[in-house]
């Protein structure tokens, strides 16, 4: 296995991850590259509609999706809801996976010296009134997904989360082997409250394919947005791809 600086926090992010399906690291992205990040995404939101004509299918608007996930509420005028395929839209995005430290991650919680990029998007809870997405698993997925089931998905807070204002939350142990993949199942047998990812802006979160995650609606005054990195074992060639999709990460 190849060795790797680690960030700060490491080994506790690594224990986390093994025991609860997930876990929070601070300090991977440089506040430069954070910053370089959100001015890219605000630049895509000011520019929805001509960037939607220009690369249809790669941006999602909440106008277009299900208003009961919203509480309802239909005027949302051009407010995203994804944005898929990054690279698409700006070179400053790249950093997401290039950046040193990434590539280590899934290569350890993976067990593999070389993981690949499956895809990038960035999933946007506007100002009160981001959606709410169910419980569910990330594995497997419709998209963009090996039939192992060897990956992950990094998840950066380029906002922070808060409990109550559209946090991630999360069923700790849900991704063992023995737990049943009947979501609603488990659900249903479970005593204890899920446990929100609140964490600052700048910090991920790192999440495993079986565990059991969701979350309400963003009901407070400031966005939360995230950007979305999956990677891990390669992706078959009549599966959809993204520009990037079978790069390696570093």
């Amino acid at each position: 296995m190849i060795r790797h600086a680690w960030p700060r926090g490491w080994a506790a992010a690594k224990a986390d991850y093994a025991a609860q399906g997930f876990a929070i690291l601070s300090g991977l992205y440089p506040p430069s590259v954070l910053a370089g990040f959100a001015a890219a995404l605000t630049q895509i939101e000011e520019n929805a509609e001509a960037l939607a004509a220009r690369l249809p299918g790669k941006l999602v608007f909440e106008r277009d999706l299900p208003a009961h996930r919203r509480d309802g509420l239909t005027d949302v005028g051009a407010a995203l809801f994804l944005v898929n395929d990054l690279a698409l839209f700006a070179a400053a995005f790249r950093p997401l996976h290039e950046t040193p430290g990434v590539k280590g991650i899934f290569s350890e919680l993976l067990g593999m010296d070389q993981p690949v990029l499956h895809y990038t998007n960035a999933t946007i809870k506007q100002a009160r009134f981001g959606r709410a997405i169910a419980w569910h698993r990330d594995f497997p997925n419709r998209y963009i997904c090996p039939p192992d089931g060897r990956y992950l998905r990094l998840m950066l807070c380029l906002d922070g989360m808060t409990d109550g204002a559209g946090a991630t939350m999360f069923y700790p142990g849900s991704q063992r082997e023995d737990a049943t993949d009947d979501v609603a199942a488990y659900l249903a047998a479970q005593s204890g409250m899920p446990v929100a990812a609140v964490c600052a802006p700048g910090d991920v979160v790192l999440i495993h394919p079986r565990v059991i995650h969701g979350g309400g609606m963003n009901r407070a005054a400031r966005p939360r947005r995230n950007l979305i990195l999956q990677a891990g074992s390669p992706v078959p060639a009549t599966q959809p791809h993204e520009q990037l999709t079978g790069q390696g990460l570093g």
